[in-house]
């Protein structure tokens, strides 16, 4: 097991294109999601900043063949989703997981810790994480994606709307683990949607006659001194743990900065028994932090900040002193319930408390890391030898996270054993000793947000193939709430007003989503809040607005490799401005000569399968390309609306022949035997079986032809 200082995003890119991804957090910020996250899972190429409008168009078009969802507590995310991706509000209930499952070719990725998909959760903030590389082939790794899998299951029941995506990444990985091995992984999931309190899942993993020695918890949050008495976290930890341990407390300090802005320094005498801050020379400028005990004639004693005695020259800490490089810290200000502590310091062996600094010193400047890490260690002793259970999750160490009750949070942690004692400044390296008679401790207070009117919407759905929207309406939620009058926007636009919901679910004809936007805005008073539109098929909305009614040659361009997607919507925007008409080519001719024919088909065929063919291609890519805005079946489509068009644009001959070709090209198809070829092959079929009936319909009439017969029994489509 490896302990390593690192940005969590720089371990979200993989050498494979990834094939699905579920997050789950608390608090969400779109724009970090998005501009970081998204960037590096999906691999994305263009610069967020630079060229925002492209980037968009890449992360959607990346979206429709690499399923992702995200599941966050409906109360505390953030407005701004732009794109498509399915955003899943857990209602009701505190969803306070944060986890993370990457979906690759012969591995996943599981990502389990305590930051949420904000700024400070991927950087800012100083969080754990446990990052696990997972092989489906083998029984161990495969069994903890199983439970993992059931963990997405249960959270799926508590979502306010269920989305596509969830489902088909959960679909991706059941194709990939293998039926009925079974295995024991190091790891265990500890899972807050069971019924089973999480501590107690956690002292599960304890084997049979093992003793307790040492107790380790770090959190920023703590169950309030109101829940400190009879039935509190220190209480069932004590229960379970036996009353003969020592407990360490690792919490938040607000320390002031680690640059000495006194004007004047006192001597070190005069302040005993504190704690000091030394700041050693050196341009980054090391910060350690110590309590001075005794003064001796030429040295004196302090116990540094992992708590054991030292000794100093008194010549070289006056030295540090006078160039404001050791100084008093002055009052210790942190957040913990302070009966709480003192009702578990009097029933355990020993309790110490660890503060983690707030502000620290990176490259000699003061920057804020403020403590937002979980975790639990738990020493023990069994058969002889000493080891350690190492708990790192979502969990702060309260009631609602730990002893889970009706009222209780949905947690997701993950558990593993080190061989050897291990202590809390192991994991945490800033944390400091500090004597409990030093402290001053409050508890968080946590601000009322009051009523939020956006849950009045159940649902928000595009159908980008009926290009419609339909919202629906929470009507039991929003009498409740007593519902004022509202402006329900999308963008500028106004698309309705009223007071209370209406008798009716809203519906608009036609709408496009735009590719700036993927959610509506509901305006109470001076109050917004966002509902995040869903689609109902990911792989028939266009990237660009012009890909709507693409003409046909440039459809067969872009199935034939002749031309990029991007390209292609700029010359039908170009078109459309000239002509005044969606769907016209006017201008195109200049490009591509008068028409399209035979060859420029049979080269859209040829593309489109060589593509299909690919043995990397993922599901959902596979999918895209036949049922996608710019995919076979629309091109199709267009050939058999041609025919139809009065007066014709092709004949039935040519379309039938057309057809014809692009069946027999998609008959050679060899699939393969790997995990995806059953959901492809189904794919192909419905498809393929759609062509057979329509090129039934096309079948041209011999004329006394006997070359028609032969034509028409080659590609063996009969009438």
């Amino acid at each position: 097991m490896k302990l390593a200082q690192a940005n969590v995003l720089d371990r979200l890119p993989a050498d494979q294109p990834c094939l699905g991804a579920v997050f789950t957090s608390f608090a969400f910020d779109p724009k970090t999601f998005e501009e970081q996250v998204l960037r590096a899972v999906l691999d994305l190429r263009t610069d967020p900043a630079e060229l925002p409008a492209r980037y968009l168009d890449e992360g959607r078009a990346r979206l429709q063949s690499s399923p992702v969802a995200v599941l966050v507590d409906a109360g505390q995310r953030q407005p701004g989703r732009r794109m498509p991706y399915d955003l899943l509000e857990v209602d009701g209930e505190v969803f306070h997981p944060k986890a993370t499952l990457l979906l690759y070719e012969d591995h996943a990725r599981l990502q389990i810790g305590s930051g949420n998909i904000t700024r400070g959760g991927y950087g800012g903030n100083a969080e754990l994480f446990v990052v696990l590389e997972l092989r489906y082939d083998k029984p161990a790794d495969a069994e903890l994606l199983r439970s993992f899998d059931g963990f997405l299951d249960r959270s799926a029941a508590l979502v306010r709307h269920p989305g596509t995506q969830l489902a088909l990444v959960r679909a991706e990985l059941g194709r990939r683990l293998p039926p009925g091995a079974r295995g024991s992984s190091r790891f265990a999931l500890l899972d807050g949607t069971l019924d089973r309190p999480l501590l107690d899942q956690i002292f599960d993993l304890l084997p049979a006659g093992a003793k307790v020695v040492r107790v380790g918890m770090l959190a920023p949050f703590f169950e309030s001194d109101s829940n400190s008495g009879r039935g509190s976290l220190f209480t069932r930890l004590v229960e379970l743990a036996g009353a003969d341990i020592r407990l360490d407390v690792g919490m938040a300090w607000d320390n002031p900065s680690p640059i000495c802005e006194r004007a004047e320094i006192p001597a070190l005498r005069e302040r005993l028994d504190e704690l000091w801050c030394w700041r050693h020379d050196g341009d980054a400028g090391q910060v350690e932090y110590l309590v001075p005990t005794r003064i001796l004639r030429k040295n004196f004693e302090y116990v540094d900040q992992r708590g054991a005695t030292q000794r100093w020259s008194r010549a070289d800490a006056d030295y540090a002193r006078e160039r404001k490089r050791f100084w008093p810290v002055g009052s210790l200000h942190a957040f913990a319930p302070a009966r709480a502590l003192v009702r578990a310091a009097k029933t355990v062996r020993k309790l110490d408390t660890w503060l983690f600094p707030a502000v620290q010193l990176c490259d000699g400047r003061p920057e804020p890391r403020p403590l937002h890490a979980k975790l639990i260690i738990i020493d023990f002793e069994h058969e002889g030898a000493r080891q350690t259970l190492v708990v790192v999750g979502s969990a702060n160490l309260s009631r609602a996270a730990l002893l889970r009750g009706p009222d209780g949070n949905v947690e997701v942690c993950v558990a593993f054993c080190l061989n050897g004692a291990r202590r809390l400044h192991e994991f945490a390296p800033e944390l400091v000793r500090v004597p409990r008679a030093l402290l001053s401790l409050d508890e968080r207070e946590f601000p009322e947000f009051g009523s939020h009117y956006g849950l009045c919407i159940e649902h928000a759905v595009h159908d980008p193939e009926a290009g419609t929207l339909d919202v629906i309406w929470d009507r039991r939620r929003s009498a409740s709430v007593d519902l004022p009058a509202w402006e329900l926007r999308y963008g500028d636009e106004q698309l309705a007003g009223g007071q209370g919901a209406p008798p009716e679910d809203l519906h608009w004809e036609p709408f496009v989503l735009r590719p700036d936007r993927a959610e509506l805005t509901l305006r109470v008073g001076e109050r917004e809040f966002s509902v995040p539109i869903f689609v109902t098929d990911l792989a028939k909305l266009p990237v660009r607005h012009a890909e709507i009614d693409m003409d046909l040659q440039l459809l067969l361009h872009v199935l034939a490799g002749r031309m990029g997607r991007e390209r292609a919507a700029v010359l039908q925007e170009r078109a459309q401005r000239v002509s005044g008409a969606p769907g016209s080519g006017v201008g195109l001719e200049a490009i591509f000569g008068e028409g399209f024919g035979p060859v420029d088909v049979f080269r859209a065929w040829w593309g489109a399968c060589a593509d299909l063919r690919e043995p990397g291609f993922s599901v959902q890519a596979f999918r895209v390309t036949i049922v996608g805005s710019m995919g076979l079946e629309v091109v199709w489509s267009k050939m058999l609306a041609a025919v139809r068009a009065d007066p014709p644009a092709l004949k039935r001959a040519q379309a039938w022949f057309f057809g014809a070709e692009l069946l027999r090209e998609l008959g050679k198809i060899q699939l393969g035997a790997d995990p995806t070829s059953r959901a492809k092959a189904e794919v192909l079929e419905r498809f393929t079986s759609r062509l057979r009936r329509e090129l039934r319909e096309l079948t041209p009439s011999e004329g006394g032809e006997t070359w028609m017969r032969h034509v028409v029994e080659f590609y063996g489509v009969a009438p």
